[in-house]
């Protein structure tokens, strides 16, 4: 297995104001605010965005099925789904398709401020074969 190289801060904030901006487009169109982008290995290129569709038809669900449509599982491997928030048990369910994936986390202080984190979630494959089961 190849190393990863992980994205920059700078390049998360990108990805996930992009998220955003799927999720706001979805709202705008009377969906829930939700929004998912499937990025590139050089953490650059949108693949793929998926606003939110409906109560079953979640953003991230649609977008991972997309993909494994459209990709092969070794081009996916290395790229990076990106969620404006953390997937609900049916969406992280769908199956990893990527090596990584990020969504913003917020935490509130003992004095009640907000802010906002990321968390990681990286799959772990029945095999260590990469190309049999990413």
């Amino acid at each position: 297995m190849t190393a990863r190289i992980e994205p920059t801060p700078a390049q998360l904030i990108v990805m996930l104001r992009h998220a955003q901006a799927v999720a706001q487009r979805a709202l705008d169109a009377g969906h829930h605010p939700f929004g998912a982008v499937l990025i590139a290995p050089d953490h650059e290129t949108v693949l793929l965005e998926q606003g939110n569709v409906s109560t079953v038809e979640h953003a991230e669900a649609v977008l991972a099925r997309t993909a494994a449509q459209r990709f092969a599982p070794a081009q996916l491997w290395d790229c990076t789904l990106v969620t404006t928030v953390e997937p609900c048990a049916m969406c992280a369910g769908t199956g990893p398709i990527t090596r990584t994936s990020f969504w913003p986390r917020a935490k509130t202080s003992r004095q009640g401020r907000s802010s906002v984190g990321f968390s990681a979630c990286a799959p772990v494959s029945a095999s260590s074969e990469r190309s049999s089961s990413p």
